[in-house]
């Protein structure tokens, strides 16, 4: 945004009535578009403070070379908008089509391009999401597009509905994938969406509360949408140092999930309902769903077995890893342990994993502590002579969408002596 001064334009005007002739006119000229730009220069208007009630109109801000008065001044300026002007937007909101809960061809491949677009600058590749609908069994994405056929941009925002059902047995419509076209933000589109995914989950009578992850930022903005309680999530950060395991000596056999035979997988799935199937929170996995996951997360997965039957699994982990201020930081994104197994077996597991993955990366230092963050249920991978931190993650925001029923997350959090709620990062939405 650029201003001139024009030699030689003088204006003066005096008097209550001048003044509100002269606001009017910065009503109608200044405007603002939505924009940074528009919004800083506002900010820094000198008469803002003294008529705090003079604010821009949105659809007035448009490349031009306008005059205006400064207000009780004597020079006139020529104000220039790099930002064009805006058209009035026939927006449609819509629940994209299934046929046997599959998308088509079309509508995949289009919001799969749009929501890349807008995931760019934080790095997420289009097969995260690509991923994410192939693991999925139903799809619900609500999409917000530009009616008029000329536009070359369809879809304009989206918002994602999950399916799952968590611990204990509460039907859950997960929200993610909320996002926009930077040509469209700051216009209320992800709103009007939200809420009409509020009205699809109410619509659909199948889910009993929804629940979604945000960062800090957003919490007052989800607040304003209704999603209102929080579910709080422990994480632990415990040091561990990885260490390989030739298998020479104990009982039991830690090996990659790839090279292990199909078999297991089966063995997998009733590993993390003996796990997980009690802990609060947690997603409870169709088979289907399981196997799919298994499949995405194969590379990460690594089992325990016994050397007396090498087909029994008893411990997967599934562990990740990415940089933070130049150092390795690891997840705990899945775990799934047999009842009466040594605790120790697992901490082989993960540090086995840890060493592993350590040495594909050509990590020569693998030896130093290494930080690992998993859900509080895993606190027993944590010894006396190991530093174990832990932190609050207030993201998780849920609205219960009959209160009152038995089935209510929230009764269901009061019903309980555990303050805290596990979730899995391989369950995310």
């Amino acid at each position: 945004m650029v201003f001139a001064l024009l030699n030689g334009s003088y204006h003066r005007h005096g008097g209550d009535g001048s003044y509100q002739r002269v606001r009017s006119v910065v009503w109608e000229v200044l405007g603002g578009c939505g924009t940074e730009d528009c919004k800083d220069w506002w900010s820094e208007c000198p008469w803002k403070p003294r008529y705090p009630d003079t604010r821009p109109p949105a659809s007035l801000c448009w490349r031009s070379e306008t005059k205006f008065v400064y207000p009780r001044a004597s020079t006139a300026f020529t104000w220039y908008c790099d930002n064009p002007r805006p058209q009035k937007m026939d927006i449609h909101l819509a629940v994209l089509p299934t046929q046997h809960h599959v998308l088509s061809d079309k509508d995949q491949n289009d919001w799969l391009e749009f929501i890349t677009f807008c995931f760019h600058a934080k790095g997420t590749p289009r097969s995260h999401f690509a991923r994410q609908l192939n693991n999925e069994p139903i799809h619900t994405i609500l999409v917000a597009r530009l009616a008029s056929p000329t536009n070359t941009v369809s879809i304009v925002s989206t918002v994602r509905i999950f399916h799952r059902t968590i611990v204990p047995n509460i039907r859950t419509a997960g929200i993610g994938a909320v996002c926009t076209h930077p040509s469209y933000r700051k216009q209320g589109l992800s709103s009007k969406l939200l809420d009409f995914a509020r009205q699809v989950i109410a619509d659909m009578n199948a889910f009993d509360c929804s629940l979604l992850h945000c960062a800090p930022r957003f919490q007052s903005f989800y607040h304003q949408r209704g999603w209102t309680n929080t579910l709080l999530v422990e994480t632990l950060v415990v040091d561990m140092v990885p260490t390989i395991h030739d298998n020479d000596t104990g009982d039991y056999i830690v090996q990659p999930y790839a090279i292990a035979t199909d078999s297991h997988l089966p063995q997998l799935q009733q590993l993390h309902q003996t796990f997980s199937g009690g802990k609060i929170g947690a997603d409870i996995r169709p088979k289907a769903f399981s196997s799919a996951l298994m499949s995405s997360y194969q590379a990460s997965i690594f089992v325990a077995t016994t050397k007396a039957v090498p087909e029994t699994v008893v411990g997967y982990c599934s562990l990740q890893y990415h940089v933070r201020d130049g150092c390795f930081v690891w997840t705990l994104c899945d775990l799934g342990v047999e009842k009466n197994v040594p605790h120790d077996v697992i901490r082989r597991l993960v540090a086995h994993a840890m060493h592993v993955q350590l040495e594909q990366l050509e990590q020569m230092d693998t030896h130093t502590h290494q930080t690992v963050e998993m859900p509080s249920c895993c606190k027993f991978l944590g010894t006396e002579d190991q530093h174990v931190g832990h932190k609050i993650d207030h993201g998780w925001l849920y609205y219960d969408v009959l209160p009152g029923s038995n089935n209510s997350l929230q009764k269901q959090m009061e019903s309980t002596t555990i303050a805290t709620a596990t979730r899995w990062k391989i369950d995310g939405f």
